[in-house]
């Protein structure tokens, strides 16, 4: 188990831009296929990471509706869920 934490100060752009997760990627000296972004904006936190090959779970406790076109991507309604997947 590990957080990773890196603040668009720190990294000089917003989610979803590439930066943001490759910062984080580069400061856990891991590559996308090891690592997993866990988020509940589909924009920002999503697709951001699913566009550089990064596994991620949306945690969709609004029950919005999005169009998921990725197998990188998996959702969940509620947060035990989450522990189901990792």
């Amino acid at each position: 188990y590990c957080q990773m934490i890196v603040t668009s100060e720190e990294a000089g752009r917003e989610k979803p831009h590439p930066y943001m997760f490759l910062s984080s990627l580069q400061k856990l000296g891991s590559r996308a296929d090891e690592v997993c972004m866990i988020g509940d904006s589909f924009k920002k936190d999503i697709l951001g990471a699913s566009i550089l090959g990064i596994n991620s779970i949306w945690f969709n406790h609004e029950n919005k509706d999005e169009i998921i076109e990725s197998a990188l991507v998996k959702e969940v309604r509620k947060f035990d869920e989450i522990l189901e997947l990792v």
